[in-house]
């Protein structure tokens, strides 16, 4: 299908750039929310490096989307980076909660909802399963959401 294709090169190309970012020290994917820290970012040390990538839910949201194309080498890929250079990174999920449409738009309070400690070292069929497993486990008192997960 010509749409799992174009998104899986699209995939490919933002975990490929991100990757060589990284490793190079230039502007990559951070957890830096404050405008003025983002000018500066990146610093070209270790432990600046190892701060501004202690959390993400842009690689693990890509792994699951990996694994729901049955991308093989694009799951493998996240997975590579993570054990060489983000072993210290905590993978999320998020994904919005009965809140969040209240502050989403002017960002005023924290909202949503987030699943912890994505394991990419797993098969893709477990992650997916512990995904899933949360989505169906979520609170339903808000029904406008309906299932709120992928």
């Amino acid at each position: 299908m010509v749409i799992n294709r174009a998104l899986r090169g699209w995939l490919e190309n933002i975990i490929n750039r991100a990757v060589f970012a990284h490793r190079f020290h230039k502007p990559h994917p951070c957890n830096t929310t404050a405008y003025h820290e983002l000018l500066e970012h990146p610093q070209p040390d270790d432990t600046y490096r190892k701060n501004a990538t202690v959390g993400s839910i842009l690689y693990p949201f890509i792994s699951i989307l990996a694994a729901m194309l049955d991308d093989q080498e694009l799951y493998a890929a996240v997975r590579a980076f993570k054990r060489e250079e983000l072993g210290h990174c905590n993978f999320q999920y998020w994904y919005p909660d009965d809140s969040t449409e209240k502050h989403l738009y002017v960002n005023d309070e924290m909202h949503g909802a987030n699943l912890s400690g994505i394991d990419v070292e797993a098969a893709h069929e477990i992650l997916l399963k512990q995904v899933f497993n949360e989505c169906e486990n979520e609170d339903r008192s808000n029904a406008k959401w309906g299932r709120t997960c992928l």
